[in-house]
């Protein structure tokens, strides 16, 4: 049992956070907790020592899951956070047709309003007014375009973190958890299960 819990603990630190190494390791580490729940009731222990011992293992197990659920939930939300940064950089996109359009509209109202009442909106004031509200439309498409692309990349930035942490996560469940099927094994092999 000892041997199983070492060898778990060797493939562990050699496997990394690796899906399939994390799926064995998973595996193992059950059979290794039926394991010794066997051996714990194929020896005269008593009660306490069992109780201690089935303590040990459910905890070194529940860690292992408790790692495996939190990387779960930090890659959902780092897909979120990916996603919020595709929709920042079309939020942005609409926005600047926005202005846009606007732009267009108050350009054919001033056309029409000047033609209207007899006025060359081609030179002079009507021009040059025209010239500006196109110019603070650019100016506004920039900053419009600007603030999407560091929205996005700051929302990219935080799925990278979220994944990292997972990650992370995962990797200190599974260490917890082998730490504590490591004990059990010790634990047993002291009530004399080997």
């Amino acid at each position: 049992m000892v041997s199983a819990t070492m060898a778990l603990l060797a493939g562990g630190a050699t496997a990394g956070t690796a899906a399939a190494g994390a799926a064995a390791a998973a595996g193992t580490a059950g059979s290794v907790a039926a394991g010794a729940g066997a051996a714990a009731a194929a020896t005269g222990m008593t009660l306490g020592t069992k109780l201690m011992i089935g303590s040990t293992i459910f905890s070194g197990l529940s860690s292992i899951m408790g790692g495996m659920a939190q990387k779960g939930q930090m890659d959902a939300q780092a897909q979120m956070e990916s996603f919020n940064a595709k929709q920042e950089l079309i939020r942005g996109r609409e926005e600047a047709n926005q202005v846009r359009e606007n732009l267009a509209r108050s350009l054919a109202t001033a056309q029409a309003t000047g033609a209207a009442q007899g006025i060359d909106i081609s030179s002079g004031s009507p021009e040059t007014l025209a010239f500006q509200a196109m110019q603070d439309a650019d100016d506004s498409i920039q900053s419009i375009r600007r603030n999407a692309r560091i929205g996005s990349a700051t929302k990219r930035m935080s799925a990278k973190a979220l994944k990292s942490k997972g990650k992370s996560a995962k990797t200190s469940g599974f260490v917890r958890g082998l730490s504590s099927l490591a004990k059990a094994g010790g634990q047993l092999s002291d009530a004399g299960a080997f």
